[in-house]
């Protein structure tokens, strides 16, 4: 730890069904009051992305959840924190049940979670805790209000980076998409066991395919409404028959299906008969500090990406890289090599 700052919490938060949704919202109030050195268990993945943003706060997280790794590039988080690799997971069994007497060890002064399932063993600890589950399907404002709950709960200033960058990416969107072909897409939430998950109604996939101007083939009435992502067959994918495919491939769990297994039709099931595949447009979401395809403090880069994909002559590749190198800069405060970029944006082996 090498920042210490007083932290002095009142904070009240708003809960609510954010990946799964349905819930009903609950008020919590959490009242901290500790002076000196902060050190930060954080148990949600992306808002240990949201943490790296702030420099005050980038070397008080001492422990985190293990899907920080496995959902994020680890050369990209070994270049915006170096100390990343330090960080201690110990805390989380296999099946990712807390275990309180390890995690107290860590002496942390206080506990961010993501929704009461995260918060399931901690009841007996007198640490002080704040719930990071918001009610908000769009990236744009959860992104705003991750970084507006974070400095409030610091006392520190951020300078707004998320509201700044999102107005950047906007701006260029705004000037990309003018007089734009339509474009059905379809965003796949996820592989793991066999199981097609897609995003339909109220989802994040959903939110980035509209953000960079993409129909959204599963954005159905009363499909996968107040689930966000549903299960679907291949007979449902031909029937849609998208003209692009977005995979969310995260390194969690088995049988992730790639965009390369895809198009050299080594999946399980047949995808050749898809618009998608045989116009070679389908590709893996790129994974930074977090995953692309969820909200995180990279956010604002994902329909700039979507964008070269639906668009390359409008917004090449080679534009997109130098803003890439440009945002982690102006967000992270880091420098990234043009190598760890490339390897950024390769598709999944």
């Amino acid at each position: 730890m090498n920042k210490k700052i007083m932290l002095t919490v009142f904070y009240t938060v708003l809960a609510a069904g954010i990946f799964a949704g349905g819930t009903k919202d609950k008020t919590e109030t959490v009242h901290v009051k500790k002076q000196g050195e902060v050190i930060i268990v954080n148990l949600s993945p992306p808002v240990y992305s949201m943490l790296q943003t702030f420099p005050g706060l980038k070397d008080s997280v001492a422990g985190v959840n293990p899907r920080t790794f496995l959902t994020s590039n680890p050369k990209v988080l070994a270049a915006v924190n170096p100390n990343a690799k330090n960080l201690n997971s110990s805390f989380l069994n296999n099946d990712f049940s807390v275990n309180a007497e390890s995690l107290a060890a860590l002496e942390p002064t206080i506990i961010l979670y993501y929704g009461e399932f995260e918060k399931k063993g901690l009841d007996n600890l007198s640490i002080p805790m704040v719930n990071m589950q918001i009610n908000d399907m769009d990236s744009e404002s959860l992104t705003q209000k991750w970084e507006k709950m974070i400095a409030d709960i610091f006392k520190t200033d951020n300078g707004n980076k998320m509201e700044k960058q999102w107005k950047k990416t906007n701006e260029i969107l705004s000037a990309t998409l003018k007089d734009g072909k339509n474009i059905r897409g379809l965003f796949i939430f996820s592989t793991v066991g066999g199981k097609i998950m897609v995003s339909g109604n109220k989802s994040y996939g959903g939110n980035f395919l509209r953000k960079a101007g993409i129909e959204n083939v599963a954005e159905l009435d009363g499909f996968a409404e107040g689930a966000g992502q549903v299960e679907v067959s291949m007979e449902q994918i031909n029937e849609w028959n998208p003209d692009i495919i977005f995979i969310n491939s995260i390194r969690i769990g088995k049988n992730n299906t790639s965009a390369k297994m895809i198009l050299e039709n080594t999946d399980t099931r047949n995808w050749s008969f898809i618009k998608a595949v045989k116009d070679k447009k389908v590709f893996d979401i790129p994974q930074g500090t977090f995953s692309w395809g969820m909200p995180c403090a990279d956010s604002p880069l994902m329909p700039l990406w979507m964008l070269t994909k639906i668009a390359p002559e409008k917004y090449s590749e080679f534009e997109f890289k130098k803003k890439i190198k440009t945002y982690y800069k102006e967000v992270y405060d880091t420098e990234l090599e043009d190598a760890v970029i490339d390897e950024m944006l390769s598709p999944a082996k």
